[in-house]
């Protein structure tokens, strides 16, 4: 799903899970995805459900980085808002044996700077947590670089 709000672009990701849908996962990062955002010039917020962790620390099991994705939001110069927070790691899905990190949400740098909070909450009808952001979205967001 995608939308617009006051200059925002919205994308909401649920990528196909699991181990046999790993080629299906593939495509939609590196084709899928990249066709919603194309043309795409404002300032992005991108969030959900990866199935796929970035770095170790997203995970306390065995995992497998996912480069596909890694190139997707390097490509796109989006931002994890969670990214930092070292002091306090909020893990999503809990199994009896690991917990994971697979949903997040990314941002321009301009709109991570506007974040108020993020954190997450307990779903109770769910094995999952959902993640929240509070952002500022005093408008207009003045881009750099565009001779303003």
């Amino acid at each position: 799903m995608a939308a617009t709000f006051r200059e925002i672009w919205i994308i909401n990701v649920y990528a196909p899970s699991g181990m046999a849908m790993k080629q299906e996962r593939k495509l939609f990062f590196n084709n899928e995805l990249p066709y919603l955002l194309t043309g795409e010039t404002g300032h992005t917020l991108l969030g959900g459900d990866f199935n796929y962790i970035l770095e170790a620390s997203d995970t306390t099991g065995g995992f497998t980085l996912s480069r596909v994705l890694q190139e997707l939001v390097h490509g796109l110069t989006l931002i994890d808002t969670c990214h930092g927070n070292s002091t306090h790691k909020v893990y999503i899905h809990y199994s009896a044996s690991t917990a994971i990190r697979i949903h997040r949400i990314y941002t321009t740098r301009e709109l991570l700077e506007r974040k108020l909070d993020v954190e997450a909450i307990l779903a109770p009808i769910t094995d999952h947590f959902a993640v929240c952001l509070r952002i500022s979205i005093d408008l207009p967001i003045m881009r750099r670089g565009c001779g303003l």
